[in-house]
Parts: C-alpha cells; structure tokens; sequence
C-alpha cells in the first residue's frame, strides 16, 4: 500500500504533473535522491493500494511513454481523481483536457523545460502551483503578487489580459518569477545553446515589465534566471553571444542582469539566495567590509578593492556582469592584479571562460547560506 501524504515523494511527483502534465525521466534526480526516485517510478506504474487519510483507490498512478531522452512520465489517467486529494483536478482537466500530450519533439522540449523549471523552483521552496496563487491581471495597477517567492508559468502568463503579442511572445520564457520586490524572467535552455531573438524577447521584456507593474511593487524586468544541465551550456551561451555585433540581439542588450543556474543541487541553493529580499546587497556585506567596497562606482565592474587587488564576485552568478568584467581584465596592463571569487563548483567554468589573467577564491556555499541564514 501506498500511503500519500504531503512531503513524501509520490506527492511531489504528482504536484509536479498536475502542473506541468509530463516530466523527463532524465531529470528525476531533481525531484530526489535519482536511484530512490527511480525505483519509486517504476514501482508506481503498477496497481497498488493507495491511500490518503480515510480514502483510499486501487490504481497505478504513473504511465511511462517515449524513448531515451524523450522518455516521460505522466499521470495514469485512472488515477486522476487523486488530483481531487490535491486541490489540482479542476486545474488540470482545463489545462490538459483528456490528457494528450503533443510528440513531436518542440513540444516536448518545451514541456520538459517547464518541468524543469518546476522542480527547481519546489526544491527551493517557490510556489509554482497556479491554483494556489491569485490571478494576474492587466486593467489596472494593484499589488496582487504575494509576499514569498511565487513563479507564474508562461502558460499562465500568455492567459492575462487581451494582447496581440502573447501568441507569439512566449517561445523561450518558461516562467515570471516574482521574489523580494524584484521581477525576474525565467528561461530554461536545459543542454541547448540559448538562441536569444532580441526582437521577440524584447517584446516579452515589455510585456513582463508591463504586468509587473499592474500587479507587483517593482516597475521594472531588468534581471533574468537562466536554467542551464551545465556550466558548460553558460560558456557556449557566453561565447556565441560575443559574436554578434548587434547589441540589440545579445543577452546584454536584453536584461542588465542574467543569473545562470545550473539544474542540480548548487542550482536549487542557489535559487534560494536569490529569493531572499535584497539578496545582493546582504551577499555583499557579508563578504566585503564597507570601506573597501565599489558599490558599482568603479570606472569598470568589480566589487572590493583589497591590497591593490581588484576583486569581483560571481557568487550571483550573473553572466552580464563577468562578461564586462572579462572586458575590463583585457585592458589590465601586468601590474594589475584581478581576483575572483567564487563557488567551488563555478570554478572550471570561469576558469575557462576567464583564462589566465586572473586569481581565484574559493568560497564554500554553505558559508553564505550560513551568513544569509538560509538553513
């Protein structure tokens, strides 16, 4: 028998598909533990018992369909009335209707993102859940958005209000997430390179800004989170970016800030320091006495100055601001020294990206999440 309760993993798994409708085998290991969350799968994909409380159904609860990396879990729909222990079923039979899923790769691809995205924003405590959030609207200005972390997803996001452009705006955006007075576009690019179309994502700019302004503190979308399988997609996003000479077409000439976030566990604690309120500046004071600080008054982008050294952070992992950085350090004549301050497991990717010219710090993880009281 299977005892469904909130917190366990046959819960999260079904909170994750009322939402999203599938979710990649090959990206269980964001759920939990990949060798638990695996057998616990295939054990759910036959008839048991399963109860909650005082009701219990004789049923499976997940179907497996596709192949190698199209391989997807869903809800088995004779188990769908367990949306109804959830608070999910009217959500998800209007979003899913009788449960088709599209097979063509782009859907997929575009579904396994969402999903992604989803299981990150779970694992860092950020609602996801439409149907536990208030509906967002375009008619008028008035705080809406609550309080904690919550992320609207673009299916959400493309049901507001009467625009010409939400048909075409949301080929890349997976989500709008709303933490600490600050809007930030969600884009999830998995092990793909991250095309940015600066016409279209400009446009979805606007449109994001727009309904943040109708429904949050804040007035402007000026940051962006980018989900990436590995620091390797951050480097080849970075390089391709380079070429181009049309500002307009580049990530930077987009957002002023991208926050890369890899899908795995450092990703999940780092997307819980960005949901804290005015997480930069506390990141920062916890790392550099005020006296020795820049506060982005430099002739170029750093953040301390220590004995003659110009020290610059990544720890907010924010690509647009190394990329100037990078920049800076090229005109450095040898006398001048550069520091980097990282996480260990950032350290490869900007090592590579940043070359010699440079020193690195490393700086445990759980030394800022102990300074910012994250638990």
């Amino acid at each position: 028998m299977l005892h469904f309760e909130p917190n366990n993993l046959a819960y999260k798994i079904v909170d994750i598909l009322s939402i999203t409708g599938e979710f990649p085998t090959s990206s269980l290991y964001l759920v939990g533990k990949e060798r638990v969350v695996k057998a616990l799968v295939k054990k759910l994909t036959q008839f048991d018992n399963i109860r909650n409380f005082h009701t219990e159904i004789n049923s499976k609860l997940l179907l497996l369909s596709g192949k190698g990396k199209q391989k997807t879990i869903k809800l088995y729909k004779g188990a769908i009335p367990i949306l109804k222990w959830i608070g999910a079923d009217e959500y998800y039979k209007c979003t899913f209707r009788n449960s088709n899923f599209p097979a063509d790769v782009a859907h997929k691809e575009r579904n396994f993102r969402i999903a992604e995205t989803v299981a990150m924003c779970m694992a860092a405590g950020i609602e996801f859940r439409p149907y536990m959030l208030p509906k967002l609207q375009l008619d008028r200005r008035i705080k809406i958005v609550p309080d904690y972390p919550v992320i609207y997803l673009s299916r959400e996001l493309k049901q507001i209000g009467q625009s010409d452009m939400k048909k075409v705006m949301f080929t890349r955006v997976t989500g709008l997430l709303f933490s600490g007075g600050v809007g930030y576009a969600v884009y999830n690019t998995r092990n793909s390179l991250m095309k940015w179309n600066g016409n279209g994502e400009c446009k979805a700019k606007y449109y994001l800004i727009d309904i943040v302004c109708r429904n949050y503190v804040s007035q402007e979308v000026d940051s962006a989170i980018l989900f990436g399988k590995t620091d390797e997609v951050a480097f080849t996003t970075l390089k391709e970016n380079e070429k181009s000479r049309r500002l307009g077409l580049r990530f930077d000439g987009i957002y002023q800030h991208i926050h890369f976030i890899p899908l795995n566990e450092f990703g999940v604690r780092q997307l819980k320091i960005i949901s804290i309120p005015n997480w930069k500046e506390k990141l920062l004071d916890e790392l550099f006495e005020p006296e020795i600080r820049s506060y982005e008054r430099g002739l170029f982008v750093y953040d301390a100055l220590i004995d003659g050294a110009y020290v610059y952070s990544f720890l907010d992992s924010d690509i647009v601001r190394l990329r100037k950085f990078k920049m800076a350090t090229e005109d450095f004549d040898s006398q001048t020294k550069a520091e980097v301050l990282c996480f260990p497991h950032q350290y490869n990717f900007l090592k590579k990206y940043l070359g010699s010219s440079v020193t690195f710090r490393l700086l445990d993880l759980s030394i800022v999440e102990e300074g910012l009281g994250i638990k």
